[in-house]
């Protein structure tokens, strides 16, 4: 562990695994493995001897394999999907931006009141070599240095331009990943942080950690508001913005989904308890009628907004729900649980899809299309998997890309073009998005 990480472990508040015992705090593993669920015994047995049989029949060809997926070229020099597959369309035309230029490695400081500060440092020493990638071109491959331990979350800004992203080092980290590598440092925070997200008018990005208190940023100037939200006990594991933008739900370690007033900090309505131990994901529906928490429990609840009614359940999960997003249309939510992948319809509370199985590792974030056309999940074997929403079926045999280190957070940009990872090993990653 990093210094941040073992700060996080000696003064954060304990989690709790779903068996009961304490569990990872702050800045330890992000999504510890859960106790077996008994019915769920034989499934992660499949799925773990299905994962490491061929390694056992030939570890060479696995990674002579594994290298030739990765860096297989597409027609415009792109990394992707398996060898033999047509070169890609983008799923929107809109004007793109251009890539290319040199970092430099200067580091500027501005102190204020509380104690936070906005650090712009350099997040890859190196010369941009590429061509600039011209309209409505995606960006990447690439990869962008800056955090020093895992990076937990990344999400786009609505309009596209910019990336935020969260990390166990403690901050978090605004990137214009067509303009340069270099990185906006946000320092406050004084845990890792698990959660970032954008407010819908891209003006405010709002992040949780360790230390239980949501922060809030100028997302123009990277300089902390004078809005610092407190009430949890413990880790904040998720943070969601309501669609018109006037209040912030949050989820953690105390099992609790919490109303906040996005202007004020205050507390409002009645917090809820959405999960034995903890919950880990949270999704405010498009038309902001409905919040779904998923929990350690693996049943996702749905909740009235600040008055916490609740409207029902879905189940289906063994395991603890990782992720859930709603599609751009509001008429199905996916979530992720190290058990499968699911597609919930609201209006029946019945599976819209037959359980999605083909990863061999634990399924800890997913993303949407813009259109709504495909999902993506990332696991932690770093595999990179592209679904069919109409079916549930994967778009290739083989995974879209795979990283070499686990994934913890995946986000499709707006316009289409490109897919953002956070990797455990302190890097985001940009890919093309599939077509």
């Amino acid at each position: 562990r990093t210094a941040a990480a073992a700060a996080d472990a000696a003064t954060e508040p304990p989690d709790r695994a779903p068996g009961g015992a304490a569990g990872a705090p702050g800045s330890g593993e992000p999504h510890p493995i859960p106790t077996p669920h008994p019915a769920g015994s034989s499934l992660r047995a499949a799925r773990r001897w299905r994962r490491r049989a061929p390694v056992l029949a030939g570890t060479a060809a696995v990674v002579a394999a594994g290298a030739l997926l990765v860096w297989s070229p597409w027609t415009d020099g792109s990394s992707g999907l398996a060898a033999g597959t047509d070169a890609p369309t983008t799923e929107s035309s809109d004007p793109g931006p251009t890539d290319g230029g040199t970092a430099s490695e200067t580091t500027t400081t501005t102190d204020d009141p509380d104690g936070a500060s906005v650090e712009t440092a350099l997040s890859k020493s190196a010369t941009t070599t590429s061509e600039p990638v011209g309209a409505a071109a995606p960006l990447g491959p690439a990869e962008l240095v800056g955090h020093t331990d895992i990076v937990e979350d990344v999400a786009w800004s609505p309009d596209g331009s910019e990336l935020a992203s969260a990390g166990f080092d403690a901050t978090v980290r605004l990137w214009s990943p067509a303009d340069s590598d270099v990185a906006t440092v946000l320092s406050g925070h004084t845990h890792g942080v698990h959660t970032v997200a954008w407010s819908p008018d891209g003006t405010v990005v709002a992040s949780g950690g360790g230390s239980g208190s949501i922060r809030l940023w100028d997302a123009a100037t990277g300089a902390p508001l004078d809005t610092t939200i407190s009430g949890h006990d413990s880790v904040v594991r998720a943070i969601a913005w309501s669609p018109d933008g006037t209040m912030l739900a949050s989820a953690g370690s105390d099992a609790m989904v919490r109303w906040w007033d996005a202007a004020t900090g205050e507390a409002i309505g009645e917090p809820v308890v959405a999960g034995d131990y903890a919950v880990w994901s949270l999704a405010w529906s498009p038309d902001g009628s409905e919040v779904a928490a998923g929990g350690d429990d693996g049943l996702i609840r749905r909740f009235v907004p600040v008055t916490g009614e609740e409207i029902g359940t879905f189940d289906g999960h063994l395991d603890p729900v990782s992720a859930l997003a709603w599609s751009p249309s509001g008429a199905a939510l996916a979530s992720t649980s190290y058990d499968a992948v699911l597609v919930h319809d609201p209006t029946t509370g019945q599976a819209a899809l037959p359980p999605v199985i083909a990863h061999n590792a634990d399924v800890i974030d997913l993303t949407w299309s813009p259109s709504g056309k495909w999902l993506v999940t990332v696991d932690y074997d770093g595999e990179v998997w592209v679904w069919d929403s109409a079916d549930g079926d994967p778009i290739a045999e083989e995974p879209f890309v795979v990283h070499d280190e686990p994934l913890h957070g995946v986000d499709w940009s707006p316009d289409g073009l490109t897919l953002a990872a956070a990797g455990a090993d302190g890097t985001l990653q940009l890919w093309p998005a599939p077509s």
